[in-house]
């Protein structure tokens, strides 16, 4: 069990010490949005069009047959205000090069004061492979173990909670990082399971 990331990078949220808008800590200026999706069926709310109609018009031609379809498999409870569509399990960022990448450089610079020379020189390692956005790729083992075994080293359950949440950051910014600066790259589409 654990919460993913997808889209242009992918990976899992470290358990227990990183929460899925953690993209906020690592840029300053950044809003998330949620997604949308219709009730009963699940498809997402793709545009405020969808939204201003009202009803899934991949399953159902009229705002009164999806309702009658929820209230026939839902509790009435669901819908508020008229609204056929609730909040998903995720929520997503759109990473703008322009107006987030020297924020996220900054941010990185502080988390890499934290994480030691050893452990920067690994990430450092494997920055030109493709495989870098994905998060579960074999190319983090290396990193991973020599986490594990800095971790073996501390006494101190504050200071290993602490360590992991750093890293896990560093971790998605790296990701991030790599996207943004590739050739024609200008944006970074990350979506978050909450």
């Amino acid at each position: 069990m654990g919460r993913y990331y997808y889209g242009d990078i992918e990976g899992k949220f470290h358990f227990g010490v990183q929460s899925s808008d953690d993209i906020n800590n690592l840029i300053d200026n950044i809003e998330h949005e949620h997604e949308y999706e219709w009730i009963t069926c699940g498809c997402n709310v793709e545009s405020k069009e969808d939204k201003s109609r009202n009803y899934c018009n991949d399953c159902y031609s009229s705002y009164e047959e999806h309702k009658q379809e929820i209230l026939k498999n839902e509790d009435e409870g669901c819908i508020h205000d008229n609204c056929l569509y609730i909040e998903g399990n995720f929520i997503y960022y759109s990473i703008q090069k322009n107006d987030h990448y020297q924020n996220l450089l900054t941010s990185m610079k502080k988390l890499e004061e934290n994480l030691g020379d050893d452990m920067i020189n690994l990430f450092q390692e494997i920055e030109k492979e493709n495989s870098v956005i994905d998060g579960l790729s074999s190319i983090y083992e290396k990193i991973h173990t020599f986490k594990h075994h800095y971790l073996d080293t501390l006494n101190d359950e504050e200071k290993v909670g602490k360590y992991l949440t750093i890293f896990a950051r560093y971790k998605l910014g790296f990701q991030i990082k790599h996207v943004l600066e590739k050739e024609g790259s200008d944006s970074c589409f990350v979506s978050c399971e909450c």
